[in-house]
């Protein structure tokens, strides 16, 4: 394969390459070999070949059993050079099903997909009827609190035409937060995602501790049905959205209050049963086959009063504490597949009990493709450092803002870094080098204003900690609640 990069012509190779790009490429069984990903990837970046556009299964593998014992695997690829990719746009290829054999059959395939065209805001009917509501308005009226009268807007409507959805959408959004609830996280400013991800992440462990925990994770799909009003793309649609969403909050909590819903867990009369971010729901109750039935009537009224469709195939129903049958049937009532932990949410993996290098393995995969893309660019000692420190640095933070990162993945990190510093190749090994303590301080210390990881991860989580420590909403009060006690103080362990 590297005799065959070094001709500069187009190629492609197909076939079973007996082992995984990332760790979303298997699903169950042991986790895989980090090295041997390691080694694959490298080999892929070395010679120029990038993953085809695929469609169709998504695990070309499987050990063709089921349960716990089921194993799937992307084992079956295609990738090509660029060479080819120019000469072949829009070639892709699609894993047919599996029969007589454990590997699916790879087809080739068109994978060009058409883009939508972007419509001007001019030529959306919404444009018009703002015209005309402002066109009406009377020339010779008294200022409005700007100073400016009605023959103002018609003189100079070219000019702030384009501005007012801007203004209303700007005006609208000082005053969504009294609006909707806490538990929407999307398109409100000071909501930030990652409180989303902590308390769905606590509700994740305390689902086998309860007899009968389920949690619906899906996203309605489709849209309101007006005659009149914005269309998508519209700066105003999605503070829209989260207000007829809110309809949905409004229902479960009570239902919640009024004990007809039974939520999954209570501390001290506070029952999180719900996490919205736009137009992804994350639903928490006790799994009984009477609350599940009570949740589906509730989504069934909630669709044919919004005119929005729960795309059920996409959702998933995750179910503790107690027998593989009676989940089954729970799942079944919720017309959900049943799903195990850990399972990707808001671009987080979230899992029951303590954070496993495996489970934040992708961030670590993200430093690596980017290494690998910057390989070949001869960059200069200050342009590796200014790419490290503006581009590097900044992966992982979003994950490490939820998680407590294992020594192991970051050391491994820290590891390709300083080799990418030194040498230009994250996989080869300076001899003589400064200690990294001393890279990482200060200019003013005669460091390089480098920061370990570990710190900055210890950084992220103490901001979070003092967020639950201030914060009154429901999601602090219920860490506060669990965490942090009069008897014992903070109970609370980075």
């Amino acid at each position: 394969m590297e005799i065959a990069s070094t001709l500069n012509k187009p190629w492609l190779v197909i076939g079973d390459f007996n082992t995984i790009t990332s760790v979303d490429e298997k699903k169950g069984g042991l986790n895989p070999l980090k090295i041997s990903m390691r080694e694959f990837n490298d080999c892929l970046n070395n010679c120029g070949l990038i993953q085809a556009p695929k469609t169709g299964l998504e695990f070309s593998w499987c050990n063709n059993r089921a349960g716990k014992k089921r194993i799937l695997c992307n084992l079956d690829r295609v990738v090509f050079n660029d060479k080819w990719l120019e000469v072949y746009p829009s070639r892709g290829y699609k894993v047919g099903v599996r029969s007589i054999s454990d590997h699916g059959i790879l087809y080739g395939a068109n994978a060009k997909i058409p883009k939508p065209k972007n419509i001007h805001f001019r030529d959306l009917k919404i444009f018009e009827e703002v015209k005309r509501a402002v066109f009406e308005l009377d020339p010779d009226s008294s200022p409005g609190p700007y100073g400016f009268a009605g023959w103002f807007y018609r003189y100079a409507w070219e000019i702030v035409g384009n501005d007012l959805t801007k203004i209303i959408t700007t005006r609208f959004g000082s005053l969504i937060q009294r609006i909707v609830s806490p538990q929407q996280g999307a398109f409100i400013k000071g909501r930030n995602i990652q409180e989303q991800i902590v308390i769905d992440s606590e509700l994740v462990n305390e689902l086998d501790v309860k007899r009968r925990g389920v949690l619906l994770n899906g996203g309605p799909m489709g849209y309101f049905q007006v005659g009149r009003g914005l269309r998508q793309g519209d700066p105003l649609s999605p503070i829209l959205f989260v207000i007829a969403e809110d309809l949905l909050r409004i229902a479960i909590s009570r239902m919640v209050q009024s004990v007809q819903l039974q939520p999954m867990l209570s501390r001290n009369d506070i029952h999180p049963s719900h996490i919205f971010f736009a137009d992804d729901v994350f639903l928490f109750c006790n799994g009984d086959k009477r609350n599940a039935k009570k949740l589906a009537t509730l989504l069934k009224e909630y669709q044919e009063a919004s005119g929005q469709i729960f795309n059920l195939a996409k959702s998933k129903c995750f179910i503790g504490g107690t027998s593989t049958l009676r989940k089954q049937q729970i799942a079944s009532e919720c017309r959900m597949p049943l799903a195990n932990f850990p399972d990707k949410y808001l671009g987080v993996y979230l899992t029951p009990g303590r954070i496993k290098t495996q489970h934040i393995w992708n961030c670590v995969e993200q430093i690596q493709a980017s290494l690998a893309g910057w390989m070949g660019k001869l960059l200069s000692f200050q342009e590796r450092l200014i790419l490290i420190k503006h581009v590097l640095s900044s992966i992982p933070i979003y994950s490490m803002s939820v998680y407590k990162w294992p020594q192991r993945a970051l050391k491994d990190c820290e590891q390709m870094i300083r080799n990418f510093l030194w040498t230009g190749d994250p996989s080869k090994r300076k001899s003589v080098v400064l200690k990294l303590d001393k890279v990482c301080s200060p200019f003013e210390e005669g460091g390089l204003g480098l920061r370990r990881l570990e710190i900055m991860n210890k950084a992220l989580l103490m901001k979070l900690w003092w967020k639950i420590q201030n914060n009154k909403e429901d999601w602090a009060k219920f860490f506060q609640e669990k965490f942090i006690t009069k008897k014992r103080g903070l109970d609370w362990i980075l």
